[in-house]
């Protein structure tokens, strides 16, 4: 599995983890899916999820970011509009 394919998995793992938290992923931040994929990481040391990110280096790590926030301005586009929603 490559590295982006890894990322990837890190990327929906994080979403994963937030919603079980109760937390919208559309409006969670960058940095508090990093922080669950750090608390991950710590319960779960040998998931490939955790080993991706123990081992990413800071330019993976900003490509992590980065997908995180293509990811939400996508979602941003695909949720309904409620002011539309009210002149159907």
């Amino acid at each position: 599995m490559t590295r982006t394919e890894q990322r990837q998995l890190a990327l929906g793992a994080a979403r994963s983890l937030l919603r079980k938290q109760g937390r919208n992923v559309f409006t969670a931040s960058v940095l508090d899916a990093h922080q669950v994929l750090d608390d991950f990481a710590c319960q779960y040391p040998a998931c490939m999820v955790s080993c991706w990110y123990r081992t990413a280096s800071e330019f993976e790590l900003a490509l992590f970011y980065r997908d995180w926030d293509v990811w939400q301005q996508k979602q941003h586009w695909l949720l309904p509009n409620p002011l539309e929603a009210r002149h159907r």
